[in-house]
């Protein structure tokens, strides 16, 4: 990856923080539009109930049945509602119901989702970005930036033109059920950094940002989801942290806020009163003291931390009432426009408000470019939502966060300097993992996996692995969730104390660092990786961690125990290795290269230059592909395996003379057009001479393709020749 551009991020970060630390102040770039001639036309063609319906936002699934998109398709029409929330399904599916929907309203939609790592969190097929937690553990916030510019032209192609994210609340409750993992971490200003990097990333290339869950969502043990969360902290408190991450984004201008069903005596002494519908919160506090000029979008109204104590119509008219511009996720928008209209009627609303808001949402329109026609193009969507560039992008994020906990005796990364026995174990699997797989890439190692460990299987592979160096070991399909217990099952924290005491043990965890806290036997590990999440990023990347492909990066975004505090990271060297990558990693197109390599193999494999062949190709240390093609034999029984052996010889023609002859053809030293003779004297009086170095590099020559020459060190009766082979060492041996 192209590092050049992280000082421009630096000074970015830097030039953020002193803006806001010198009380300065951006607003939001589309307030510029609320009096432009579109917005005005618009406004003024638009009655009362077209008004209202501009600030309702309906959820939309697009992987339900036709009668489904049918009733959504005539709602939307019916109501004129001004925005769409898109959920779960695969994104050509989506793609169509965008460019339908747009032909069935007077107004064109809005369209949203909720995507805190990317479209890959709602849309089958797209790869997802890491969890805000695993980025809380990055230390290179331009990152972040060149993340939320990825997300931004990701949203972009799926025609999409607001994230609600990022999300600005400090964890500092390691059993909250809602937020936990979502969280940048428990230090509110690592979560300003990058918050900051995250929103600014999206914000500059066209994404609109929504800041969440406004005042603070970390310190709860309670799912808004299923019930009114209580936040009992002083105002003293909720300013020096709960708050702080939301100043500044609100300082360096984000686009739009979402409150969070939540109670904060602190702010509102009402009694069950959530954020949503709270005046002193949305109005004194976030408008009024913190100056908030933007989009204030609620969060979603189905949730039981708002129903469970406000009636259909109410908690709406609550909301818009206590400052909100957009209510989001509105199951029955045919009633809650009857009732907002009824209500304005009778003076509980005030058309003046009703007008800003829907103001404040033609102007986000129009700065979003909907004015105009925008068909998205169905072609290739799934692949340009997941590019090759995208995926290095995430590949390195995942590669800075992995963070090392425990390095004893430097047991990493591990050296191949003296031959040792390596066993790797796949904890909670029952067949061989990626990154067991990687493992075996570097050394030679057996393979092992538990997925139940009662005693007798425990005991069983523990008889297995005595007599082994090194066990490197992964633990899997835990959860992310406190809830669930974060997926530990019984039995795990005794056979990890039981490995541990077997040999050197490496183990790396790929989940949720709360988890850690449960787990208290990987504190005696001689190796210990947290991985934040599993997938094939970080198993790929952890194991080229302990062989010193990568170094540890990473620093804990939270607090584990006193061992193991927030901001604690050991870190090694890197590239002692060859790293495995993606050709984007070092410089290079995956569709190029991918399609060049693929042809000129198969070219080979036509013409039977070959029966089969493996293909390794490494630019600036990183191994950016790696395939085999063909079978061993021509006679097609046997594939080519990247487990497969190959002569010395095959190997040294391409590892030896060929880098040589390409960069002597680079410095003009070399042409394969010339002959044999030009390049080595004493073949110019020979039939040799006119040889052309293409054909003989290309074995088309015409030369004998087989000479046993190991056949001249030998006497005719079989006997070797002394002056060739001695049984000892001497001077000339």
């Amino acid at each position: 990856m192209n590092h050049k551009p992280i000082r421009l991020y630096f000074l970015l970060i830097f030039s953020t923080l002193a803006l806001i630390s010198n009380g300065q102040k951006s607003d939001p770039e589309f307030l510029k539009y609320m009096n432009h001639p579109w917005v005005d036309s618009v406004f003024k063609s638009l009655s009362m109930k077209e008004k209202v319906a501009q600030l309702i936002w309906i959820p939309a699934y697009s992987n339900q049945d036709l009668p489904y998109e049918v009733d959504l398709s005539n709602q939307i029409a019916r109501t004129g509602i001004g925005g769409v929330v898109f959920f779960q399904d695969k994104p050509l599916k989506q793609t169509e119901m965008i460019n339908y929907f747009r032909k069935l309203t007077k107004v064109p939609l809005i369209y949203a989702c909720d995507g805190e790592w990317g479209l890959g969190m709602r849309l089958e097929g797209v790869t997802k970005y890491p969890y805000q937690m695993t980025l809380g553990a990055i230390e290179n916030d331009s990152l972040i930036y060149e993340m939320g510019k990825a997300i931004a032209l990701q949203f972009r192609r799926g025609g999409i033109q607001v994230n609600f994210a990022p999300v600005a609340d400090v964890n500092n409750n390691p059993a909250n059920p809602v937020i936990n993992y979502r969280s940048f971490g428990e230090d509110q200003h690592r979560v300003i950094r990058k918050t900051l990097m995250y929103m600014k990333g999206m914000q500059d290339n066209g994404l609109m940002a929504i800041g969440k869950h406004f005042p603070g969502h970390g310190d709860t043990g309670t799912d808004s989801h299923l019930d009114l969360p209580v936040i009992s902290q002083t105002r003293a408190r909720l300013d020096s942290v709960e708050l702080a991450p939301f100043k500044a984004l609100i300082n360096s201008g984000i686009d739009g806020i979402m409150p969070g069903h939540l109670s904060i005596p602190a702010l509102d002494s009402s009694k069950n009163k959530a954020s949503t519908l709270s005046y002193p919160i949305v109005t004194e506090l976030l408008k009024d003291e913190l100056g908030f000029k933007g989009l204030v979008v609620s969060d979603a109204m189905n949730m039981k931390g708002l129903t469970k104590s406000n009636l259909p119509g109410e908690a709406e008219a609550g909301a818009l009432k206590a400052g909100e511009d957009v209510l989001e996720y509105i199951l029955d928008p045919e009633q809650a426009i009857e009732s907002l209209v009824s209500k304005i009627g009778k003076g509980e609303i005030s058309i003046e408000s009703i007008n800003e808001k829907c103001r404040k949402v033609l102007a986000v329109k129009y700065w979003a470019g909907m004015n105009r026609v925008q068909e998205i193009s169905p072609a290739n969507i799934t692949l340009e939502l997941t590019t090759g560039k995208s995926k290095a992008l995430i590949r390195e994020l995942y590669a800075n966060a992995l963070t090392l906990l425990r390095n004893q005796n430097n047991i990493l990364p591990v050296k191949n300097s003296l031959p040792v026995r390596i066993a790797s174990v796949a904890i909670n699997r029952s067949e061989p993992s990626l990154f067991q797989q990687r493992i075996s890439d570097y050394v030679q190692s057996d393979q092992f996996c538990i997925d139940t460990l009662n005693k007798k299987k425990t005991d069983e592979l523990l008889s297995k692995l005595e007599g082994y160096d090194i066990i490197i070991a992964g633990v899997y399909n835990t959860d992310q969730r406190p809830n669930m217990n974060f997926g530990i099952q019984d039995g795990l924290n005794e056979f990890i104390e039981k490995l541990n005491k077997n040999g050197n043990c490496i183990i790396t965890y790929f989940g949720n660092p709360y988890a850690l806290k449960k787990l208290t036997s990987l504190e005696n590990s001689e190796g210990l990786i947290l991985a934040y999440q599993l997938n094939d990023f970080t198993e790929d990347l952890s194991a080229q961690l302990i062989f010193g492909g990568i170094g540890a990066k990473g620093s804990l975004p939270v607090t584990i125990n006193n061992n193991w505090p927030s901001g604690f990271g050991i870190k090694t060297e890197g590239n002692l290795r060859m790293q495995y990558g993606f050709p984007e990693s070092a410089g290079l197109s995956s569709e190029l290269l991918n399609r060049k390599t693929d042809s000129i193999v198969n070219i080979g494999l036509k013409v039977k230059a070959y029966p089969g062949c493996e293909v390794m190709i490494a630019r600036n240390g990183i191994v950016v592909f790696h395939k085999t093609y063909g079978y061993q034999t021509y006679d097609k029984r046997i594939p080519v395996s990247k487990e497969d052996l190959f002569d010395l010889a095959s190997v040294t023609k391409i590892s030896g003379a060929l880098p040589g002859i390409m960069l002597l053809n680079s410095e003009g030293k070399f042409s394969p057009d010339a002959t044999l003779g030009s390049y080595l004297p004493e073949f110019r009086r020979s039939d040799k001479s006119g040889i052309v170095m293409r054909d003989l590099l290309t074995h088309q020559a015409g030369l004998t393709p087989y000479i046993r020459f190991w056949k001249e060190t030998m006497k005719d009766d079989g006997t070797y020749k002394h002056n060739v082979y001695r049984n000892g060492y001497s001077p000339k041996y």
